[in-house]
């Protein structure tokens, strides 16, 4: 069966098996026959909503048990151990690698007669939430929806800064809510003449979204930041008066923020979540400062 993921604008996606024509099918014909499926490891999971499948021939007598494993620690690769499939549906860590196992145990309580057992699909629907990575963005082949957290006034846009590697191979979109997501501007081209001519209300709070694509899928391009430059308010630093309006927070506006080797966050967090597996930040044992040591040093708050 062929694997296919998709992730769609609206922070959802499906992760799909799909056996199309019947010849593609996991037919299943012996005694005791484990089907088993992987998905791509893949960061930015926070949640499973929804698992379905289709499989032709079950009967009484004769049927699948479904379970799953699966790693979703900070520091290397540990697998749960085998769950039944009805638990899938939960949250994971955004910030961590998601590697899941399906296996489909064949139950057979009588043998005289052995049909076949056709898995014909399997769906996986959940959620993404690329914005609260901390890596440097990758940009996958498929196409990649940033969100920065922090929401702001907007009183006037004049450009944009991007940072990373190869991003001549971009093509970067953008559009703002400004009512928490219920409706957004149009994707427009993220270019100085559509930035700085866009029509916001600056006394309600707005949030960007990316769209971010490869032109060449054969070239591996990065994004360290995104920078709209102009002049606006930022609600979650007490209502601090900026002129820039990134997709993280690169260093505090004052004091310093150092994160613990030993869970590898700010302790002020309270996503659990995202807690376990946590050995050391950025995996070589060290306290850093975001002031001073953070891998985006030279971007938004050094300038």
């Amino acid at each position: 069966m062929q694997y296919v993921f998709t992730k769609k604008f609206d922070g959802t996606f499906t992760m799909s098996w799909i056996g199309f024509p019947m010849s593609t099918d996991e037919i299943s014909t012996q005694i005791h026959d484990v089907k088993t499926f992987a998905i791509t490891p893949t960061i930015s999971i926070s949640s499973i909503t929804n698992f379905y499948d289709i499989v032709k021939g079950e009967t009484a007598t004769h049927y699948f048990k479904k379970y799953f494993s699966y790693s979703n620690v900070r520091s290397g690769i540990s697998y749960s151990n085998p769950e039944p499939i009805t638990g899938i549906t939960q949250d994971y860590c955004a910030l961590d690698m998601l590697y899941l196992n399906l296996s489909y145990y064949r139950i057979d309580t009588e043998t005289s007669l052995m049909p076949a057992l056709n898995i014909n699909s399997i769906v996986i629907e959940g959620t993404y939430d690329i914005e609260q990575t901390s890596d440097i963005i990758n940009v996958p082949n498929d196409g990649y929806i940033l969100t920065p957290k922090d929401i702001y006034k907007v009183f006037k846009l004049t450009g944009f800064e991007i940072y990373g590697i190869n991003t001549n191979n971009l093509k970067i979109k953008y559009r703002f809510t400004q009512d928490g997501g219920r409706t957004y501007t149009p994707w427009e081209d993220l270019t100085t003449e559509n930035i700085s001519t866009i029509k916001l209300n600056p006394v309600r709070f707005a949030q960007v979204q990316y769209s971010i694509t490869k032109i060449d899928n054969g070239i591996t391009s990065k994004v360290y930041d995104i920078i709209l430059l102009g002049d606006f308010q930022n609600i979650n630093n007490y209502y601090l008066k900026t002129n820039r309006y990134g997709v993280r927070a690169d260093c505090p506006t004052s004091g310093s923020t150092s994160v613990s080797p030993s869970n590898g966050i700010n302790s002020s967090s309270n996503n659990s979540v995202c807690l376990s597996g946590i050995t050391s930040y950025m995996g070589d044992g060290k306290v850093y400062n975001y002031n001073k040591d953070w891998f985006t040093q030279g971007l938004s708050c050094y300038l």
